[in-house]
């Protein structure tokens, strides 16, 4: 039974209680004469319809709508189902600060389960094309979603709902369901023919679509068998590459094909080297999803040159073992993947050149707020480091619903230089502050002051817990030196906190490789929030 039928803007919105399948009741209305472009919501369907045949399990609390538009693109008809993907990421982005990810060809992920699927068809018109019939399934919530009911139809993927990162979601009825699926529409209608080529389509799936070094695996099959994807052509098709055998090239153009991505299954053995490269150090981590993040190795970057690639094997491996097991056999071509993160160009070259002595898929990390829309980052002005930083912070913090909404975090690295980043509950990026980091500050006293010897402070040295005293007074002239360098950081940082605290509650994130010589009351220190940055682009919401 029709509950509404009326005009907007210039297409007509069709509202029903209960019927079989929103794009069955398009198509016939197609049939009937119905001019498009026109809208059929639903708020349940008993036989929704998704890719290859396959069943849309849709209960009530979901969002069920078919959009008939348009068959004039001006792009290539074989990317109609990327920029449909790519519209409702930007509308999730717009509408709820939520930054899906889209899943070749046509579906929405976050966190690697899945937010929405869509299916493009086209119909037909006598003897010519007729519109594009354009169907999306949202989860909005999951008090109606049976797992068993799921496991019967021989789902595959894990539902990921909206009211998890949306908490007003949750007590929708009808009414806003209908609501939001009228703005989708709406959208729908102002955007789909807002575009010039094929370029300006990939242009914005480019911004939401996993990207180079995701991970596909083909037919569940065995450890050998993953690919990492390459690039997305210009006609839209996904060309993948086997791990360890570079010269095996697959593309796919088809929507019907064998890989599944890879973070979406429950078990897969595989394993993430992350590099954090500095201006002065190179940081080596290991991460399994059946693990935690464990850093393997730290080397200056004057001796990357002297690195051994058989030690860094021998951790790798040791970490692998430990998990698969001690007799297992290890191919790290087909085991491990390699993100970077490096502000050192030179020293990047040299990575690049190790790592494909080794065989190993070395991918740049890209600069993809998951959480948040793009204008609350200043890209220009953010290094790749401070920028995963605050990913990374934003990762394992976001919904600590303890604290209040105008908190604010304030992100400490210390590297080579010492950076202060403010990024406010709703993840803007405020500004900040950059200066010399603890070692610059020693060799900056040698070099500009003759007679004042160049020292070394580690948190390994015996003397840390002296400089962790009430009062740091040096009776040598090396103890003075460290010691003003360590409590003016200390003052400094204590100041910035200080001032921040007068206006808000403040959060205080501490990482680097110095930061065992700075106490903070309350701050939170880590092993690396690059790291858990690199793991948030990678994985789409990794900590939560």
């Amino acid at each position: 039974m029709i509950t509404k039928g009326i005009g907007l803007g210039v297409g007509n919105f069709f509202s029903f209680k209960r019927i079989d399948s929103t794009s069955n009741k398009a198509h016939q209305l197609i049939s009937d004469g119905q001019q498009f472009p026109f809208a059929v919501h639903a708020l349940e369907q008993t036989h929704g319809r998704g890719r290859t045949g396959k069943t849309w399990l849709s209960p009530k609390g979901g969002l069920y709508v078919t959009m008939v538009l348009s068959s004039e693109l001006k792009c290539s008809k074989s990317l109609a189902s990327l920029w449909a993907g790519a519209l409702l990421a930007r509308f999730f982005e717009e509408q709820f600060d939520l930054k899906a990810r889209l899943k070749w060809p046509n579906d929405l992920l976050f966190g690697g389960q899945k937010l929405a699927g869509l299916l493009v068809e086209t119909s037909i018109q006598g003897t010519v094309s007729g519109p594009v019939v354009l169907g999306i399934g949202i989860n909005i919530n999951d008090k109606n979603f049976l797992p068993e009911t799921a496991a019967s139809l021989g789902f595959s993927y894990r539902p990921f709902f909206l009211e998890n990162k949306v908490p007003r979601v949750r007590s929708w009825g009808d009414e806003e369901l209908e609501n939001m699926a009228r703005d989708l529409w709406e959208f729908f209608q102002q955007n789909w023919l807002d575009h010039t080529d094929n370029s300006s389509v990939l242009a914005l799936v480019n911004q939401y679509q996993f990207g180079p070094g995701t991970l596909w695996i083909k037919d569940q099959a065995e450890v050998d068998r993953y690919w990492a994807e390459k690039r997305l052509s210009e006609d839209g098709s996904l060309v993948l590459e086997k791990l360890g055998e570079k010269d095996c090239i697959e593309t796919l153009s088809s929507a019907t094909h064998s890989f599944q991505l890879a973070i979406t299954q429950e078990k897969f053995p595989y394993f993430f080297l992350l590099i954090d490269q500095g201006n002065t150090r190179t940081k080596f981590a290991i991460y399994s999803n059946k693990t935690e993040l464990k850093q393997l190795l730290a080397t200056d970057n004057s001796d990357l040159n002297l690195l051994s690639l058989e030690h860094l094997v021998a951790l790798i491996e040791k970490e692998i073992r430990a998990i698969i097991g001690e007799n297992a056999e290890i191919s790290l071509p087909k085991l491990l993947v390699t993100y970077m993160a490096s502000v050192n160009m030179d020293g990047s070259k040299v990575l690049r050149k190790l790592f494909k002595d080794l065989g190993l898929a070395l991918y740049e990390v890209p600069k993809i707020p998951v959480f948040y829309k793009r204008d609350k980052y200043n890209f220009s002005q953010l290094g790749i480091d401070r920028f995963l930083a605050i990913e990374g912070v934003l990762a394992i913090s976001k919904h600590q619903s303890r604290h209040k909404k105008n908190a604010l975090h304030v992100i400490v690295s210390f590297g080579s230089a010492l950076t202060v980043d403010i990024v406010n509950f709703d993840g803007k990026h405020l500004g900040g502050y950059i200066t010399l980091g603890i070692k610059m500050q020693a060799k900056a006293l040698h070099e500009f002051t003759s007679l004042l010897p160049e020292i070394l402070l580690s948190p390994l040295e015996n003397n840390v817990s002296s400089m962790k005293q009430d009062i740091l007074l040096g009776n040598s002239t090396e103890n003075a030196i460290k010691f003003g360098i360590v409590t003016m950081m200390q003052l400094f940082i204590e100041g910035i906190i200080k001032n921040f605290e007068k206006k808000s509650e403040v959060l205080v994130w501490i990482s680097g490789g110095d930061k065992e010589l700075i106490e903070i009351n309350n701050a939170k220190k880590n092993l690396d929030y690059i790291y858990l940055g690199i793991l948030n682009i990678i994985f789409n919401g990794y900590g939560k």
